[in-house]
């Protein structure tokens, strides 16, 4: 159930051409390897595969970060335009199968922005959390 939420998401983000090529098709499950070019993105599991509290083997309720990194005074003004193309993009995908599971719903959470600091670098995280639902 994790490897078909995860296939949408990224499979979706793919299909998003300004998106792909504005990171170079750079897209990473939990973190980025040391040295990654920028932007990229970044896709991660924040909680998720039981429902109403119990693990079952046939739903699911899961939500992932989407997110972009990037240098803040390159890379910004892009970054916060792809995650309205991807909340754009998550919507207009719905429902549909991926690989024998139905995906029933996709919300967005909540926006996901802040900056990090390395000395005088300055890095901007931004993207959404995404409620993916999914059920046999």
């Amino acid at each position: 159930m994790l490897k078909a939420a995860y296939k949408h998401l990224d499979t979706t983000l793919r299909a998003i051409d300004d998106v792909n090529t504005g990171i170079n098709g750079q897209i990473y499950r939990d973190i980025a390897p040391s040295g990654a070019a920028m932007p990229y993105c970044v896709i991660n599991l924040n909680n998720g595969g039981m429902t109403n509290g119990a693990i079952r083997f046939n739903e699911g309720d899961t939500l992932w970060t989407v997110k972009f990194v990037g240098l803040q005074a390159q890379h910004a003004t892009a970054m916060r335009g792809w995650v309205g193309q991807v909340f754009d993009a998550m919507h207009e995908t719905m429902p549909g199968v991926v690989d024998d599971w139905y995906l029933f719903l996709v919300t967005c959470e909540t926006v996901v922005e802040y900056v990090e600091r390395d000395g005088d670098v300055v890095y901007l995280h931004t993207g959404a959390n995404y409620r993916v639902r999914l059920s046999k």
